[in-house]
Order: structure tokens, then C-alpha cells, then sequence
């Protein structure tokens, strides 16, 4: 199990323990988690438009407009942002029905347009999403999307510099009916540095706690994540 928001860390080895997993993951800044991610992760443009057509042999023709379009609506939007297009790769999906169907599915696309490709896919997803797959009818395609990733961006290094705090105190702590209140340490990260320890303990950080009760062995793996294995 993977714990991470503030008070996330909290609670997840009680909720571990319950679901019977043996192994709960504290990652560094766990209480800004989604901000890391969000900072970190590939930049992706997105485009949609819609365009409502039959999937038949006009499809080719009629659609062409409409990935050009996308396209410089994204060249426009890359170079924007400081971009150029050999710097991305380019993906094609579309967003498929049947006539009359209230919602689509959404396929992967590969150029040149082809009808037949599309509604083979769109066959093997309505299977895959809803058990079978209706070939008989008129599927129609409603939207035309399209993705830019970028590739140049360098790959993040997962490790984080943990600040020097050996500090160490202890605090009363209440772990339940069963356990009741004990004294236990309150460590930082950079504390379990030295040796892996045992619970009971306390995991101070500027943007979260990580209460670790009785029966765990705690450690720090390469990517200074806490793990805690629960007995």
C-alpha cells in the first residue's frame, strides 16, 4: 500500500493491517504527492474536436480537414509554449458510437485515416468495455482527438535530498483500545538513515505524519521511501 497525502500516512497501516497487506510505502513528500506528480510528470497537449460522420469509405476525405486542423490548432499551442514539433509525438484517437447510442467509446486512431480500421477497433473496445460487440448498424464517429507528447523533456531523478535531522524525542501516544496510551519516539526521515528500527514510532515532516504502531519494522529503501513491514 502506498500512503501519501498529509494525514494519509496516519492511518494506513491501521487500514493495511484490515485488508491484510503486509507492506505499506511512505514516498518523500508524501503530503505534497499530487503537486510532485503534477511537476514531474510528461507534458501532454490534448486537442478534440468534434466532427460527426458516417464510418464509411467518405470517411478518409471528409476527416482530412479535420486532423489538419487539430494539428495547427497544436503546432500553434507547442510553439506557445516554447516547443517545435520535432520535439513531440504525435497520437491519434477518436471517439466512436453507434447511430443512437447515448455514449462513445474511445479508440486509438492510426493515420492515414481508414474506415475499416476504425470500426474494427472500435468492434474489439465495444467487447472489451460492454462483453460484446454489435457489428451489425451504423457506427459513426463524433470526435477526433489528438495528443502531443513531449518527448525531449529529461527524465526525473525519483531521489530526494533529505534534510540532517537526527533530533529525537518522545511523546505520549494513544494507538487504540487494545494498546492504549504509550511513550513513543518521534523520528524524522533522515533518522532512519543509520538502521532500519521498530515500532512503535512517530515520522515527523513538514508536510505529513507517519504513525507506525506496535509489530512493524521500519526502513528507508534507495528512493528514501519509508517502508514498513507489518508483522
Amino acid at each position: 500500500m502506498i500512503a501519501f497525502g498529509g494525514s494519509g500516512p496516519v492511518h494506513a497501516v491501521g487500514i493495511a493491517r484490515e485488508l491484510g497487506v503486509s507492506t505499506v510505502i511512505v514516498p518523500p513528500s508524501s503530503g505534497v504527492f499530487s503537486a510532485v506528480g503534477l511537476v514531474t510528470a510528461r507534458r501532454d497537449f490534448n486537442f478534440v474536436q468534434t466532427s460527426i460522420l458516417p464510418l464509411d469509405k467518405s470517411l478518409p476525405s471528409a476527416v482530412g480537414p479535420v486532423l489538419s486542423e487539430l494539428k495547427q490548432r497544436a503546432l500553434e499551442s507547442l510553439s506557445a509554449e516554447g516547443f517545435k514539433e520535432s520535439d513531440v509525438e504525435w497520437s491519434f484517437s477518436a471517439d466512436v458510437r453507434h447511430v443512437g447510442q447515448a455514449h462513445e467509446l474511445t479508440v486509438r486512431w492510426a493515420l492515414p485515416p481508414n474506415h475499416k480500421q476504425l470500426r474494427m477497433a472500435f468492434f474489439a473496445e465495444h467487447e472489451r468495455a460492454y462483453g460484446y460487440a454489435p457489428t451489425e448498424g451504423n457506427a459513426q464517429l463524433v470526435n477526433v482527438r489528438l495528443t502531443a507528447m513531449v518527448t525531449e523533456d529529461e527524465p526525473v531523478d525519483p531521489s530526494f535530498e533529505l534534510p540532517h535531522d537526527s533530533n529525537c524525542h518522545n511523546r505520549m501516544a494513544y494507538f487504540g483500545g487494545n494498546i492504549g496510551t504509550i511513550e513513543v519516539p518521534v523520528f524524522s526521515r533522515s533518522a532512519l538513515l543509520r538502521s532500519p528500527a521498530a515500532s512503535p514510532m512517530i515520522i515527523e515532516e513538514d508536510d505529513a505524519t507517519c504513525v507506525v504502531p506496535p509489530g512493524c519494522a521500519v526502513s528507508l529503501d534507495h528512493y528514501k521511501n519509508v517502508i514498513i513491514e507489518l508483522s
